[in-house]
């Protein structure tokens, strides 16, 4: 073979090529193994808990108006902790969700000298994980947490 022969591969006898997981086989045993260890699951959406300076003013009396369609769903007015202090979010009428999901109304919860805001948000039939224990009516859970509201 001539130089310019060698240098461009020309006239050489060529191997095919393996794949790469025959190249190497170690390197594709760990990464099937840690994808294995990989597993997605449907959960409800983390509930979000605001650490707040205080319990809310009182609730705002307000007159429910007429219902406009015949499914649709009354939400209450509540107070809203917006990050400085409480802003009134009025009552109104929602059309009714398709999914079957239902209103959450917020929850304010003091926690020895700790006071907590949760956003009201509406829950499809899978359980919330985590957030705040729901107080009981007589406005204590077994948890030690009270109700402000």
């Amino acid at each position: 073979m001539t130089g310019s022969e060698q240098s461009s591969g020309i006239g050489r006898s060529r191997e095919p090529r393996r794949p790469f997981w025959l190249q190497r086989p170690v390197a594709v045993w760990v990464i099937a193994g840690s994808a294995a260890g990989c597993v997605a699951a449907a959960t409800a959406p983390p509930t979000r808990v605001v650490v707040v300076t205080g319990p809310p003013p009182a609730p705002i009396v307000e007159e429910i108006t007429p219902q406009p369609q015949p499914k649709s769903i009354w939400i209450a007015g509540y107070w809203h902790w917006n990050g400085i202090q409480y802003a009134w979010i009025p009552g109104h009428w929602e059309a009714a969700r398709r999914d079957g999901a239902t209103w959450r109304a917020p929850r304010y919860v003091r926690n020895d000298a700790v006071y907590f805001y949760e956003p009201g948000t509406w829950w499809t039939a899978v359980a919330p994980s985590g957030g705040l224990t729901p107080a009981t009516p007589a406005g204590v859970d077994p948890g030690g947490a009270k109700a402000f509201r």
